[in-house]
């Protein structure tokens, strides 16, 4: 984890209990992550963290 923290399927995992770390892996996630509209968006960050809506569909 050369960031020190490693996002996996819904965890993030890092090496120590850090909050400014826990906080900047966020940060650089949302970051990372772009779309058109907030439901785009809101599908590639489900890949990372658990949301209730991953996989609706009307």
């Amino acid at each position: 984890m050369p960031k020190g923290f490693a996002f996996l399927r819904h965890h993030l995992v890092v090496k120590r209990w850090d909050e400014e770390l826990v906080r900047r892996a966020i940060q650089d996630l949302c970051l990372r992550n772009e779309g058109s509209d907030w439901a785009e968006v809101a599908t590639k960050l489900s890949r990372y963290a658990y949301w209730e809506f991953e996989d609706y569909r009307e």
